[in-house]
């Protein structure tokens, strides 16, 4: 992943230990990365909303905190899928300038 452009983090709303995950992964992508990888952190399972473990203002304000934008999605009931992928790729997009340069660089 040291060239990658973009991430999609992702965690299950009903397992806390999955988000301190996704906080490593952050951690991790920025030390490897750099500030210039695009990140985007999924909540998965908001159809198990009932078992919520993760705070999700937490959630959401961890994400602005270290950069990344934040969605909530479930798998399994295909809610929030297109809004998660598209703005990745809409974000790793509009850090590229013309000719798939990021812009800025070089």
């Amino acid at each position: 992943y040291r060239d990658a452009s973009g991430a999609l983090l992702v965690y299950d709303i009903t397992d806390a230990e999955s988000f301190n995950k996704v906080k490593n992964w952050v951690k991790e992508l920025r030390k490897i990365v750099g500030n210039d990888i695009v990140i985007v952190i999924a909540g998965n399972k908001i159809d198990m909303e009932k078992n919520r473990n993760v705070d999700e203002m937490e959630a959401v304000k961890y994400a602005e905190s270290v950069g990344a934008v934040h969605f909530h999605c479930s798998a399994k009931a295909n809610r929030g899928l297109d809004e998660v992928f598209g703005a990745l790729a809409q974000k790793m997009l509009d850090k590229k300038g013309p000719a798939g340069k990021v812009k800025g660089a070089g």
